[in-house]
């Protein structure tokens, strides 16, 4: 099953005392690299018997549920460039949007308010294949990412929201990872009915059983010359990440292949390769170590929005991180 996890550097420029990524964008993208990497993980390795699983006639499937995300990523981003970001913001507008973000986040959390999606974006079986759907929302995720971290004034502008009354343009696009995240815990909920098919084939995080490597980091005195050096042998793609730090992003393959990505920094003082294995718990996961002859050699750290990290020591001196997912760490 691919894992993948690219956010990283955020723990890596905390830990080496680089000013962390605080703008507004910053915490923007990270949630939505976030929610973007907790729906591919969801729909990834799935049999065809567990893709299309109802647990009832009148729930949805993982499909159904794969289906209105990638549709809703569609919809609104779309409302958010059509029309949000052409209504710019007066007093009044700027005052009712003001706030909301947190309210948003926890609203859309909260599986317990049940909603009637909209009939544009209700599953209707508008792709053929589960990888059109995973490759129609990687495509749109990675628009509304390079939109998100490049867009000016998302403040300025603002729209009337179902909801929540007023939205500006950054809260509408907060809006559209949250509810992301939101049908990702749907996807949960119907792997965990009693009669979901085939429990043996989920990942080992669902199943509560072993931890599996989900990202490496490779340090570098040449990035550019290991950047051609990798490209050349093995054909992966880098991306450079704007951050407090040089970083490149690592692709080694396309999802629907196993694998995982990586990244690659400017090497630090005694830095070797680095693997980081996700796990349910850090806190735990360090007790556990640290009780088997480990070190925990950078303690546990937010990466806001994305989860908790933390480095450590094996008995043989090798560095490896472990890494939490949760979207609510501050």
């Amino acid at each position: 099953m691919r894992r993948v996890f690219l956010l990283l550097l955020c723990s890596w420029a905390a830990a080496r005392g680089a000013a962390p990524a605080s703008t507004e964008s910053g915490r923007l993208v990270r949630h939505l690299e976030a929610t973007r990497l907790a729906f591919l993980e969801a729909v990834a390795g799935l049999t065809d018997s567990q893709w299309s699983f109802k647990a009832s006639a009148d729930r949805w499937s993982v499909a159904e549920c794969a289906e209105h995300i990638a549709a809703s990523e569609d919809f609104i981003f779309e409302m958010v460039t059509a029309k949000v970001m052409k209504s710019p913001a007066g007093a009044v507008e700027k005052r009712q949007a003001a706030g909301k973000d947190d309210q948003v986040l926890k609203f859309l959390a909260d599986r317990a308010k049940k909603f009637q999606a909209p009939e544009p974006v209700r599953p209707s079986g508008r792709w053929s294949s589960r990888e059109a759907v995973i490759r129609s929302f990687q495509q749109s995720r990675a628009r509304t990412l390079d939109f998100a971290g490049t867009a000016a004034g998302l403040r300025d502008h603002a729209a009337a929201h179902p909801a929540f009354q007023m939205l500006d343009a950054y809260g509408w696009l907060l809006f559209l990872s949250a509810h992301s995240e939101r049908h990702v815990a749907q996807i949960h909920e119907v792997k965990a009915a009693p009669d979901f098919p085939g429990r043996q084939n989920l990942s080992a995080k669902e199943n509560n059983t072993m931890s599996r490597i989900v990202h490496f980091e490779i340090p570098a005195d040449n990035p550019e010359g290991l950047i051609k050096f990798y490209g050349k042998v093995f054909g992966w793609q880098f991306q450079k990440f704007e951050g407090p730090m040089e970083y490149w992003l690592v692709t080694t393959g396309p999802d629907s292949t196993p694998g995982i990505n990586g990244g690659l920094l400017r090497r630090q003082a005694g830095a070797t390769t680095v693997n980081t294995v996700g796990v349910p718990s850090v806190d735990a996961a360090v007790s556990s170590i640290t009780a088997s002859g480990g070190k925990n050699v950078v303690p546990k750290m937010a990466i806001p929005t994305v989860g908790y990290v933390a480095y450590c020591l094996d008995p043989d001196g090798n560095m490896f991180g472990v890494y939490q997912h949760d979207p609510s760490a501050k």
